[in-house]
């Protein structure tokens, strides 16, 4: 009995003691983490290290593309601060900035900017030229306005089409009205002064030079009179010019022209100047006697007639001396004798 007791005893005593064993086993491991985090021990500063935490990582800013310059067209006029005015044929400066580099940029010409557009209502700008656009994006063309945007009174804006579409210019080509001449009489003779006068005659800065040549098929080539002249910024001058006294009679014309714009003349014009004839000096005639011929001797007679009466005169006068003094010779002559008896 004892034996069986013992044998069932001591399974139990065995498993009590594993148990406990095992239990002791984790017991002071949660007293000296209590005891650490509430308790530390005297002179010995305990700190609970606190987790270092990742930092967040920034996130990378995809840089915001530089947008290019949009392409500004420029139209000028040389020695022209203001705005660009003149006929077809005044020169004009078209420049470009920030186009597409090395590309092609084709001209025209509109009156309104909205139509800068390919498909747009333009005009081509002389025959449609095509501008090569630098590497820096620029390009510059001098060229003369054309005859195709020459509307008297119109304002016409330069466009450009390129592959970065079409851009207008930001100033207009006003087209002034036709040109007048007019002179102040339409007869002269040679060696008087005659006033010529014209207006429209833009830009303003234009040299003139005025002359009054020869009409078509008549007189001598060159011109009779000429002189140079500077329009005001109304496109107005008046000069005045001396026919030459040598001038031959007959019909002439007024031109005026720009030398340094060829293409800006009014030549030939419809001012007509008529030349007379010069004038025949009138002689005073020579005074004639009324006496003696008409054949030139009436003074040769006269003055015979003048020297006859002379002479014959001198003839009576010395007869009467004579006569005079003839007795009172011979009563003397008498007298002598008897005083020398």
């Amino acid at each position: 009995m004892f034996k069986i007791f013992t044998k069932q005893l001591v399974p139990f005593f065995c498993g009590l003691i594993g148990f406990l064993t095992f239990a002791f086993a984790f017991t002071p491991i949660t007293l000296a983490a209590d005891h650490y985090a509430n308790k530390p021990m005297p002179g010995i500063d305990i700190h609970t290290p606190t987790p270092t935490s990742m930092p967040t990582p920034t996130p990378t800013s995809t840089p915001t593309p530089t947008p290019a310059p949009a392409p500004v067209l420029t139209l000028s006029q040389p020695g022209n601060d203001n705005q660009p005015v003149g006929h077809p044929g005044t020169k004009v400066d078209i420049t470009g900035q920030s186009f597409p580099p090395s590309s092609s940029v084709s001209l025209y010409t509109t009156v309104n900017p909205n139509q800068c557009r390919a498909g747009g209502a333009l005009t081509q700008f002389t025959s449609r030229p095509v501008e090569n656009v630098q590497a820096d994006g620029s390009f510059d063309l001098q060229t003369t306005w054309p005859d195709s945007a020459g509307q008297s009174g119109t304002a016409y804006y330069v466009c450009a089409i390129s592959s970065a579409g079409g851009i207008a210019s930001g100033q207009t080509f006003s087209v002034a009205q036709k040109v007048t001449v007019s002179a102040s009489a339409n007869s002269v003779n040679p060696g008087d002064s005659i006033t010529i006068t014209g207006d429209n005659w833009l830009p303003y800065n234009l040299q003139l030079q005025v002359s009054i040549v020869p009409n078509q098929g008549t007189g001598n080539a060159n011109a009779i009179a000429s002189t140079n002249a500077t329009p005001d910024s109304n496109g107005h001058f008046s000069v005045n010019l001396t026919i030459d006294k040598n001038a031959q009679s007959g019909q002439y014309v007024v031109n005026v022209a720009a030398p340094g714009e060829s293409t800006l003349t009014n030549q030939p014009s419809s001012t007509i100047i008529t030349v007379n004839g010069q004038a025949t000096p009138t002689s005073t005639p020579a005074a004639t006697s009324t006496k003696g011929g008409s054949n030139g001797n009436g003074g040769v007679t006269t003055l015979a007639f003048i020297l006859g009466g002379l002479g014959l005169l001198c003839v009576i006068v010395g007869g009467v001396m004579f006569a005079v003094s003839g007795p009172s010779s011979g009563a003397s002559s008498g007298s002598s004798p008897s005083r020398m008896q």
